[in-house]
């Protein structure tokens, strides 16, 4: 799974550049790399009664100011994950998820106030939540309740379920990148990798 980065972070699975984990973050660490510990979870859970609610807010305001897909993209950011602005875009991402993979860290699509779609109105999207537990949803609920965490059924009630979507895999790292590289997708750092270990192995 390729990722965008944000910044200078990016996530990345060692796993999928064909570089043990040990011997990639032994070269990524000696050119200036950094390993940054992030959790969705808890930073979703963190702005529980933390950030205010506005709909269509920037997301420069993010994350004391968001709506549902901002916070989304807040969280994804931390992780080094670019992601698009809006639920639609978002749900569109293709690792389609059933509800008997689901896992924390997935995002659930449902209808919502304003349900925006591509091609087909029965798809149309317009709310978002960020699953924490088995059972359990961060979600920017509106104006009067902020950012909660409720229970799958009270995050579903009323609302008709469109989608989960996975955007990163447990093993994802998020690396801070030094500023003697640009780093625009994971892949890049794949490459700088497999340079390294391609090099080191020609002068043996």
């Amino acid at each position: 799974m390729q990722y965008r980065a944000v910044g200078k972070r990016c996530g990345i699975d060692l796993s999928d550049t064909g570089v043990s984990e040990e011997v990639a973050l032994k070269i990524l660490n000696e050119l200036g790399f950094e390993v940054h510990d992030v959790d969705i979870v808890e930073l979703a859970r963190q702005r529980i009664g933390q950030s205010v609610y506005k709909r269509g807010v920037s997301i420069q305001d993010a994350p004391s100011i968001v709506d549902c897909s901002s916070l989304v993209k807040w969280l994804y950011a931390q992780k080094g994950i670019w992601l698009p602005r809006l639920c639609v875009q978002q749900y569109l991402y293709p690792e389609s998820i059933c509800v008997e993979q689901i896992q924390a860290g997935d995002m659930v699509y449902t209808r919502g106030v304003v349900d925006m779609y591509d091609q087909d109105p029965s798809l149309g999207v317009g709310h978002v939540g960020v699953v924490t537990a088995e059972a359990t949803i961060v979600h920017a609920v509106g104006k009067n309740r902020g950012v909660r965490e409720d229970c799958f059924q009270r995050f579903c009630s009323g609302r008709k379920v469109q989608g989960i979507r996975r955007f990163s895999k447990q093993t994802t790292r998020t690396l801070i990148v030094p500023d003697t590289y640009t780093i625009e997708w994971s892949d890049d750092i794949k490459w700088i990798l497999l340079k390294h270990v391609s090099q080191a192995n020609r002068s043996h």
